[in-house]
């Protein structure tokens, strides 16, 4: 014993020698000493390591594997199962310490030649750990009674056991007789000896439990994930477990790819299965103010694929690596995302949705049933993002990068959501085109009697407005009802915020149609200019309920008012502000600028300004004289 102390010693002034060496001077020699050394600790270690384990298989290490034997199980070094006297007994304990200090030193000496620090390294655990590492795997992964591979329970049943008690034994042991003075020295490696315990289960699991489930017709995969997570859970609370170095079993699973493809594929089918159960039924994508908050609507579809999506997240936090994590996520969540987003755009598109809309255009129906549907794909889709984009912030996901991944997907849905509050506005604005054809003022100076609604007594209106009608014109009328109620649909359908952007988006397209299809083809009298004055007040106020604050309104309608504004203005500016329009130069741009400022249009670039003046009758008829 004392030869090894000594060679033990001098190993470990070498490694103090190899530590000091130039990192690139002495690059050659630093591996040429590191592998020498290496060979010499293993030496060492190998000549102390057989009469250690005798001594500790004397003094009843390691204990029974049964729970019962566990339960009873006390432990010393002490401890002797022969009849020598006390005398023989202390001097066999002395020389196990001694070889306890043997390897200790050879141990870290092993760790600087080989430039790495580990739980691995630690010699003293292993003696510890070796022979009961044999014992878990000739009583579990042979063909004993406990080695049954489906029920997995049987093992990690045994090693609770193991990693509640036999810890604390160990650490007592090397506080009393084995590191007196160095109680960290024996913190230290009674973690290491959970460590190691932790990779003799997860050597089971891997070789005996995965190999034969991937070899089954009917595989057991999520049974085995399930009691690999609730045996980390459980050694997670464990006073010696550590966040950084402590394994865990769960890794065991996706230690051989094709081992990690079956499971996570089996993980995948099971959270898809249970989305789409959700899904297949027409009453969950209904939602209510109780159903979510009333700014997002939440159908009960929407809930379960943000649960599920939460839940492969959450399993991903139970493998110790970022990589395995993404590996994770991208093998179980995301194709539940992908499909469940397709779903949302086949629902969309189909004939309940795309093609209910498409078959109301043009007809006094509003399209209740597509709006509908549609609204409700896209308040899912709503709801999903903004999980997700919730989601993305949380600290565990940050720790892996698995927010670029949220962040991806949320954006998908968001863009399918703009695109489908787009579809709802563009069959809005197209039925309300096909309503307003331009009748009332195409080919017309307005000279003659207006339409009126309510108003039979109504008389002409003359070229100054003397008598004039105070409702919007017949046409106009007849499409706004229409608009009202798809309006009212989108407000049934959608959640605050989705409707919130469709109401802006079909202001804004059926705004686009009154000036391209009215205000750029008719010619206008003063009368005529009045009574689009009139029809867009009537247009706008279809969406005055809707606006949370009027600034929002005239923003989405401030074209048509400036038309209106263009229109409507004496004959002497719209002259003046024409010819500095046609105009080159300074001059004419300053007169462009004040009138424009005096008439306070800003949304009308100027060519467009110029178009519509040349609309006004009084231009029409100056420009046939000239």
């Amino acid at each position: 014993m004392a030869k090894l102390e000594r060679a033990s010693a001098s190993a470990a002034s070498a490694a103090e020698t190899f530590r000091t060496l130039a990192s690139e001077d002495g690059a050659r020699a630093r591996a040429m000493i590191g592998e020498r050394g290496q060979l010499t600790c293993d030496a060492v270690r190998d000549a102390a390591w057989g009469g250690l384990r005798a001594r500790l298989a004397a003094s009843g290490w390691p204990p029974g594997l049964r729970p019962t034997e566990l339960r009873a199980y006390g432990w010393s070094l002490a401890r002797d199962g022969g009849e020598d006297d006390d005398a023989d007994a202390a001097l066999r304990e002395l020389r196990a310490v001694r070889a306890f200090h043997v390897l200790r030193t050879t141990s870290e000496a092993r760790a600087a030649f080989a430039g790495e620090a580990s739980f691995a390294h630690d010699d003293v655990a292993l003696a510890f750990v070796e022979d009961l590492a044999e014992a878990l795997r000739v009583t579990f992964a042979t063909r004993g009674s406990l080695s049954d591979p489906r029920k997995p329970e049987r093992l990690f049943a045994c090693a609770k056991e193991l990693t509640i008690k036999t810890p604390m034994l160990v650490r007592a042991e090397l506080d009393r007789a084995v590191f007196v003075d160095e109680p960290k020295i024996a913190v230290a490696t009674t973690r290491h000896y959970l460590s190691l315990l932790l990779h003799a289960v997860s050597d089971v699991i891997r070789t005996h439990v995965c190999v034969a489930c991937a070899a089954s017709e009917e595989p057991w995969w999520l049974h085995v994930a399930d009691e690999c997570r609730a045996f980390d859970d459980h050694v997670s609370r464990n006073p010696y477990a550590d966040v950084e170095e402590t394994p865990k079993v769960l890794d065991a699973l996706v230690c051989e790819q094709a081992h990690a493809e079956a499971w996570l594929d089996a993980e995948c089918e099971h959270a898809r299965v249970r989305a789409s159960k959700s899904w297949n039924e027409a009453k969950n994508w209904a939602a209510s103010a109780e159903d979510g908050d009333v700014e997002y609507k939440a159908p009960y579809v929407a809930q379960v694929v943000v649960e599920e999506t939460k839940n492969a997240f959450e399993s991903a936090k139970g493998l110790s690596r970022a990589d395995w994590r993404l590996y994770f996520v991208n093998r179980v969540a995301i194709p539940v995302l992908d499909e469940f987003i397709d779903e949302c755009e086949c629902r969309a598109v189909g004939s309940k949705g795309l093609g209910s809309l498409v078959a109301a255009t043009g007809s006094w129906r509003s399209g209740t049933e597509g709006t509908a549907v549609i609204g409700a794909a896209v308040n899912a889709s709503t709801f999903v993002a903004r999980a997700l984009r919730v989601l993305a912030e949380d600290t565990f996901v940050l720790e892996f990068g698995g927010e670029k991944c949220l962040e991806t997907y949320a954006s998908k849905f968001e863009k399918f959501t703009a695109r489908w509050i787009d579809a709802v506005a563009d069959a809005a604005a197209s039925q309300f085109t096909d309503k307003v054809l331009g009748d009332a003022y195409v080919g017309s100076t307005h000279l003659q009697a207006y339409e009126t609604l309510g108003d039979e007594d109504a008389r002409d209106a003359s070229d100054d407005g003397s008598s004039r009608n105070v409702s919007a014109s017949g046409y106009m009328l007849a499409a706004l009802a229409p608009l009202r109620d798809r309006v009212d649909d989108a407000r049934a359908a959608f959640g605050v915020a989705a409707f919130e952007k469709c109401w802006r988006a079909i202001a804004s397209k059926t705004t686009r149609v009154i000036v391209d299809r009215i205000v750029c083809v008719a010619t206008f009298s003063r009368a005529g200019a009045k009574q689009l004055e009139r029809d867009r007040d009537a247009h706008a106020n279809v969406f005055v309920e809707c606006a949370k604050r009027p600034s929002a309104l005239r923003a989405k309608t401030k074209t048509l008012a400036e038309c209106v504004s263009a229109l409507s203005c004496d004959g002497p500016t719209a002259r003046e502000l024409i010819e500095a329009l046609r105009s080159d130069g300074m001059k004419g741009l300053a007169v462009v600028n004040a009138r424009k400022s005096s008439l306070d249009v800003t949304a009308l670039d100027d060519a467009s300004l110029l178009r519509v003046l040349r609309r006004r009758r009084d231009v029409v008829d100056g420009d046939a004289v000239a």
